[in-house]
This record gives C-alpha cells, structure tokens and sequence, in this order.
C-alpha cells in the first residue's frame, strides 16, 4: 500500500472515530495506536482541526441563512425522497405498450375508411374498358384497349412459332389439346375444347 492510500486510510478511519461511528472493538484499537503512535497521533490532530472548522462553519453559516422550513421538515421531506428512490430502483420495469391497435381508433374513421374504398372501387370500375378481351395499355403512345406495336410483334412471332413445332404424327387428342392451348394465347375461343 502507498503512502497516500496509507493516509487516506488513516484520515477515513479517524474521521469515523470523530463522528462515533466505529464499532468499539475497532475504537478501542484506533484509541491505543493514537497513545503509541506519535505520527498517528499528529496526523489525527490535524483531521481533529480540520473536522472542528468544518463544523463550525457549517454551524455559523446555518445561523446566517434560515432554512425556510425547519431541520426535521427537510430532514423527513429527505427521507421520503430517499425511501421512494429505493422502492423505484427496486420495482418491476414496465414493458412497454406496442402502441394503438385498430381497435383503439376514434369512432368516425371507420365509416371514413368504408367511403374511401366505394370510392376507390369506383374509381377503378369506371377505368376498366367496356369490351371483355381489351386491355388498359400500360405503355405511353398507345391508346385505350390497343395494344402497343411491339406487344402485337412479339405475339405474332410467338403464334409463328408455336405453329412450326406441331408435330403432325401426334394424335387427335394432342393436336386439339395444343390447338386450345394456341387459342388461348391468340385470345380466340377455342372451337372444340373439351
């Protein structure tokens, strides 16, 4: 142990002593070092001085300024403070809620929420076009339920395709079997489809 540790050991120990907070069996020991130990014993005089001016001036300045209430109010407002901080440190953490649920929602947005969807279903009912089979074109340059030119090519180069793998030496079953699977691509209903 330093020297500094050693002293600061010393002064806790004698400021313990000062303010009869030691058990007896560790005052009496502290008590006969101080009778033997004339370097114990001056260090204890000054901790001893410096223990005197502190609570003189702690009593002097008290006398100068009032407290607003008295000693035993504050004292006892302290306690409580202290208490309520041990029964908060010691309580359960409280989970936290997951925030409002559906079922939380104020009265007027349901019958809110039902008019946004009749209007929202409306509004894609009235963009759909009136023939069965046409499309709404996604691409810009083409106009309703026509199809782009490059969509028309690919279509037709698929239908040309398809055609040149019939294989003739397939029986009637499959023949018409691929011929209501090219119908379908072609959007023509399929003459004789099972």
């Amino acid at each position: 142990m330093s020297d500094i540790s050693k002293s600061e050991a010393f002064q806790q120990s004698a400021i313990l002593f000062l303010a009869g907070e030691m058990p007896l069996a560790e005052r009496a020991a502290f008590s006969q070092r101080l009778t033997t130990d004339s370097v114990a014993a001056a260090e204890f005089t000054q901790v001893e001085s410096a223990w005197i001016g502190a609570h003189v001036a702690i009593e002097h300045a008290d006398r100068a300024v009032s407290l607003a209430a008295s000693a035993d109010a504050g004292a006892r407002w302290f306690g409580r403070r202290v208490a309520q901080w041990h029964v908060d440190r010691l309580a359960p953490t409280k989970v936290a809620s997951p925030g409002k649920s559906a079922k939380n929602l104020p009265i007027w947005t349901w019958p809110l929420a039902a008019a946004a969807v009749v209007v929202l279903g409306l509004g894609i009912w009235t963009l759909m076009p009136d023939t069965p089979g046409t499309l709404i074109s996604p691409l810009p340059g083409a106009g309703m339920g026509e199809f782009p030119v490059a969509m028309i090519d690919a279509r037709e180069e698929l239908w040309a395709d398809l055609a040149q793998t019939v294989d003739p030496s397939l029986g009637l079953a499959d023949l018409e079997n691929q011929a209501a699977a090219l119908s379908v691509l072609r959007d023509e209903p399929a003459a004789n489809a099972p």
